[in-house]
């Protein structure tokens, strides 16, 4: 019965901790979307303090894409703990040797034919631009850095 008490015990602790740990983890937002003209768009939003919220952000973002865009597939839309790679640099606005628009808590690289992927960058840029979004810009592509 003792055992049991004490098993009871640590069992409660351990989910209280798990829970801790699981209320200081972020969440990021990534998406990626396969357009006409073998265009793809990875977008990496702004990170969200539970997963709750980053589905939400996640879902806010796709849905305007399916209503606008009905011929662009949403290859994925998940929410990453750890990114890496390409999500990992337009997080933390590291070169990336793609066109990238950049916004307030918005990151879209876009991997498409070099002309394709400048006009689809300024017109994505423009439009948010238009629309309010803070400081959109149309990056160039940028060699990474050597450290």
């Amino acid at each position: 019965m003792k055992n049991f008490a004490i098993a009871a015990v640590l069992v409660g602790a351990a989910a209280f901790i798990a829970h801790l740990h699981a209320s200081t983890q972020t969440y990021h937002p990534v998406i990626k979307v396969s357009a006409p003209g073998n265009m793809t768009y990875t977008v990496v939003l702004a990170a969200a303090s539970d997963r709750p919220a980053c589905s939400s952000a996640g879902k806010a973002f796709v849905e305007p894409i399916r209503g606008q865009c009905p011929e662009c597939e949403v290859v994925s839309a998940r929410c990453e703990r750890e990114l890496q790679d390409l999500e990992l640099a337009l997080d933390l606005d590291r070169p990336v040797p793609l066109y990238v628009v950049s916004m307030a808590g918005v990151r879209v690289a876009i991997s498409a034919e070099e002309s394709q992927a400048k006009l689809a960058c300024d017109y994505i840029a423009g439009d948010a631009s238009r629309r309010g979004a803070a400081n959109a810009a149309c990056l160039l592509p940028r060699a990474a850095r050597m450290n």
